[in-house]
């Protein structure tokens, strides 16, 4: 009977411990959900780290694995970004329904993904470096200037971490594919 309890007690402290990682908070919009088979620019991510190409590297993220999800078709990057050069726009920060509607007129798309990054670095604990992102990432419907659809998310690498690493993540990138995972797997879309 002793054993059976140490088990129940030591399964509890476990299953608490992994269910500690952090989730993304998200927001979808009444009535305005998402429709799939549109077409999406991905912005150049603001970038408020203050870790070089920060911006990039989730901005990229987020274009794989959207188009690892079929759900959009996605314009070029190169594209979204000559446009936005083109029209002197310097920052996802400056986008009104204007700008919106422009955007929708040049690139063709119904969706603008627009993001910011505030964390993307490592944690020094201890002896290790942990990673750390954090960012938000909004859907903006390009045809009434709406946000369907935004998120926020921080996570580090050691978040829903058991023991001496076990299960924590130790690099950027994987951290980064994560928690991006995490967001889109959260978009509503239109049935």
């Amino acid at each position: 009977m002793r054993l059976f309890t140490k088990f129940n007690i030591i399964a509890v402290l476990v299953l608490a411990v992994v269910s500690c990682g952090s989730s993304p908070q998200v927001f979808t919009q009444k009535k305005a959900t998402a429709k799939p088979y549109r077409t999406m620019a991905i912005l150049p991510f603001d970038n408020y780290s203050g870790v070089e190409d920060a911006g990039k590297q989730v901005s990229e993220a987020f274009l794989v694995e959207l188009l690892r999800q079929t759900a959009f078709h996605i314009v070029e990057p190169g594209e979204t970004e000559r446009v936005m050069k083109e029209e002197r726009i310097r920052s996802a920060g400056q986008i009104d329904n204007a700008t919106a509607k422009l955007l929708k007129e040049k690139l063709s798309a119904d969706y603008l993904l627009i993001g910011a990054v505030g964390e993307y670095n490592y944690l020094k604990e201890g002896d290790r470096d942990v990673p750390l992102v954090g960012f938000t990432v909004r859907l903006l419907d390009t045809s009434t200037g709406q946000i369907v659809w935004a998120a926020n998310h921080s996570k580090r690498g050691d978040d829903g971490e058991l023991i001496f690493g076990w299960r924590g993540v130790s690099s950027l990138s994987k951290l980064t594919k994560i928690c991006v995972n995490d967001v889109i797997s959260r978009i509503k879309f239109e049935q």
